[in-house]
């Protein structure tokens, strides 16, 4: 785990618990659904800070009361080497964001 210079906002019950950054295309975030109710998360969006591209969540999709799900994609393009956030989006709306300030050690995986 790396744990430096991070920054978080917390807005809703699903929230980034933990991401991977590797290399561009080996990438994961994991969610966590601190609620006891199941939530729907088919749509949502998860994104890094440049936003040039973005992983939908598959339609249908939901999240069980205090489950973990965990999403792999070469879309998140979290920077290796700066400054940079990931971001959940439902509807527009920033639910998640965790950032860091320096580049993390690729191949380290970041948590609350």
């Amino acid at each position: 785990f790396f744990f430096g210079n991070v920054s978080v906002s917390i807005a809703g019950d699903v929230v980034i618990n933990e991401y991977f950054i590797g290399s561009t295309s080996t990438q994961w975030i994991e969610l966590y659904n601190s609620s006891d109710s199941l939530v729907e998360i088919g749509n949502w969006i998860l994104d890094d800070d440049g936003g040039t591209q973005k992983f939908v969540i598959p339609e249908g999709v939901q999240l069980q009361g205090k489950s973990y799900q965990v999403f792999e994609s070469g879309l998140f393009n979290l920077n290796t080497s700066l400054p940079d956030t990931v971001r959940l989006i439902n509807n527009g709306s920033i639910e998640d964001s965790y950032g860091y300030t320096t580049g993390p050690p690729v191949g380290a995986s970041v948590g609350r």
